[in-house]
């Protein structure tokens, strides 16, 4: 878990402070436009903006997310971080609607013994989905913020050590 902390700390530190900037300032806009999704209730459909191939690039090494329509019920995702010939961190991602209920499920590489874990969706809108699960050591939140049609920042948030926590990733659509 350490090692993905540095890598993702060593990605932030690249990120430039224009891009985080913008984003924080479209999150809160957005944030006024937020339904609260009751028990993690929405439908997939809502999160059709986030399908495709995304990229961030920087000195640390190139993040890709990449999502597709598995079915009508099901996103598959995937995201890796590589630097020059090397995967510093991968994980398969899967967005699921069971009934009322969204469910964004990663499985990351060498943890939680290889085990999915389970984050609920608890608010949505055009441009924000965010998931949680407080019983996970970190991260308890993830978002997803769209800024444009091309243009997105995923968020990991929580408590780590004590203290609240946050890291943002700017990603670009490539496809």
């Amino acid at each position: 878990m350490n090692r993905i902390i540095k890598v993702l700390s060593i990605l932030i530190a690249a990120c430039t402070i224009q891009a985080c900037n913008t984003a924080n300032d479209q999150a809160q806009q957005d944030t006024k436009q937020i339904v609260t999704a009751g028990q993690g209730s929405g439908s997939i459909a809502q999160a059709g903006w986030l399908l495709g191939n995304w990229e961030h690039v920087t000195e640390a090494g190139k993040t890709v997310e990449v999502w597709g329509k598995a079915d009508d019920t099901t996103y598959s995702g995937f995201s890796y971080l590589i630097k020059g010939a090397d995967t510093m961190f991968s994980e398969t991602i899967s967005l699921e609607q069971r009934g009322n209920e969204l469910r964004y499920i990663p499985i990351v590489k060498d943890q939680n013994e290889g085990a999915p874990v389970v984050f609920r969706m608890t608010s949505i809108s055009d441009k924000v989905m965010v998931f949680e699960n407080a019983a996970h050591d970190f991260p308890q939140k993830i978002a997803y913020i769209k800024v444009t049609n091309d243009s997105v920042v995923a968020e990991i948030s929580g408590m780590m050590k004590g203290l609240q926590y946050a890291e943002q990733f700017p990603l670009a659509r490539t496809k």
